[in-house]
């Protein structure tokens, strides 16, 4: 759901669109990876359309910084890698799914494109960099993603079995529990690895914030 002040915002954005397609008087850059743009509608649309969840306790402004931040990655991997890439009907397929997850349906999904004056087209080209963003995550980082059973046996005598006992429940076997305590671990290990690379990478670009007060 979007927030009240950004959803009037929206709302009052899309009125004028309707009125004069040329304009849109409340777009404004909000960020720059080198001559990339980041606009208002950008973050508002990433909102509407992504599975992005705001975390407990946190702000409006801090969920928006947070989307901002997202487009941010996208936009650098997108430069770094649309080149090389290869892009699917698959790929925009798994992009699509989620959005359309998210809001409900495939109607829901077309009631907020005529409401947001996009077309398939535009909606396509809006999500492409996410669904590189994706590919590249899943192409270059997670198939890196290796956990040893030493490291799957440390976590369920360290962690798993402990915490079990405390709760009074019956531990299940190490060898029931490797598979989901595998998944686990490349999950966090992924998440750890993402963020170290995503910053090198990131410290390529010139990356501006330019969001102005309300």
């Amino acid at each position: 759901m979007l927030f009240k002040k950004e959803l009037i915002v929206l709302l009052w954005s899309l009125a004028l669109w309707s009125q004069d397609p040329r304009t849109i008087l409340l777009d404004r850059i909000e960020a720059k990876v080198n001559d990339a743009l980041i606009t208002r509608q950008d973050v508002l649309r990433a909102i509407a359309f992504f599975p992005i969840l705001q975390e407990s306790g946190q702000s409006a402004d801090a969920f928006h910084q947070m989307v901002l931040d997202e487009l941010i990655d996208y936009k650098v991997i997108r430069l770094e890698f649309d080149g090389e890439v290869v892009v699917t009907e698959e790929a925009f397929e798994a992009v699509q799914l989620a959005v359309i997850s998210k809001l409900g349906s495939l109607n829901a999904l077309y009631r907020l494109l005529r409401r947001l004056g996009m077309s398939w087209i535009d909606f396509k080209a809006f999500i492409r960099e996410r669904v590189v963003y994706e590919k590249v995550m899943a192409e270059r980082l997670e198939t890196r993603v290796v956990v040893s059973f030493r490291e799957i046996e440390a976590f369920y005598n360290d962690h798993y079995q402990p915490l079990q006992l405390k709760l009074g429940l019956s531990p299940k076997s190490l060898v029931e529990m490797t598979s989901q305590i595998e998944r686990h671990l490349a999950k966090r290990q992924f998440a750890e690895r993402l963020q170290g690379w995503l910053k090198d990478l990131r410290a390529t670009y010139q990356i501006e914030y330019l969001k102005g007060d309300d």
